[in-house]
């Protein structure tokens, strides 16, 4: 996960309709799973490949509004077989040809896209300020792995404050937010959301899942930010 989301970063494809990365050395005993977690980050229909011969596999997952197989439907030129259901399929293209399938998925994504409804979060549940610490963070991190069937855990939160806000890597927005009734403060970072209209002082709503962020060897709590609403 970790070296696809450098590749990511590095290369700006958060910035496309899709998301599609290959390597020789990934397994494709865990592609699923990146892949699902490609999708709770850059909220773009993902397929991780493992190229380790001629005949490359591969793992797709969706958004919801996109049947992936419908897509991948329209790609059956450039791959050799393909199936499953709406939001997870597995895909087997030559190996030469993955960067001809990148670049046809990537369009059939495209004209797609645009033409979703807007998706509203759904919410698990609202929680106060002082109900966020590592220990819940813990909690939450032994129902993984998330994906079909299992969906990541969505809280609320009224009434916090922006603190600051900066863009970092490709669009994605970096929070610091306040609770000023309580005094708690937290990071947050929404990934591809670096174009939301937010300015410092102002109140949100956030929905979010809270996860451990290790830095220098220090635990925090950050918020993963799926949806903020400024409040009126």
């Amino acid at each position: 996960l970790n070296e696809a989301v450098a590749r990511i970063e590095r290369d700006r494809l958060g910035e496309r309709s899709s998301v599609v990365v290959a390597d020789k050395k990934w397994h494709a005993g865990v592609i699923g799973i990146v892949a699902s977690k490609l999708v709770d980050r850059y909220r773009l229909p993902s397929v991780v490949i493992s190229s380790t011969g001629k005949r490359s596999k591969g793992s797709a997952r969706s958004v919801s509004g996109v049947n992936i197989v419908d897509v991948l439907g329209k790609c059956r030129d450039v791959l050799e077989r393909f199936g499953g259901h709406a939001q997870a399929a597995g895909l087997l293209v030559d190996s030469e040809r993955i960067a001809d399938f990148r670049e046809r998925f990537d369009s059939c994504c495209s004209d797609i896209l645009p033409k979703q409804a807007c998706e509203r979060t759904s919410i698990d549940a609202v929680v106060e300020a002082g109900e966020i610490s590592r220990k819940l963070a813990k909690e939450m991190e032994r129902l993984e792995p998330y994906g079909l069937g299992n969906p990541e855990p969505v809280l609320l939160m009224h009434g916090l404050t922006v603190a600051s806000r900066r863009i970092v890597g490709t669009n994605h927005l970096k929070l610091r937010l306040a609770c000023k009734r309580t005094g708690c403060h937290f990071d947050a970072i929404a990934f591809g959301q670096g174009d939301t209209a937010l300015e410092t002082g102002e109140t949100v709503s956030v929905a979010f899942t809270p996860q451990i962020n290790i830095w220098n060897g220090y635990e925090s709590v950050q918020l993963k930010v799926k949806e903020i609403v400024c409040s009126k």
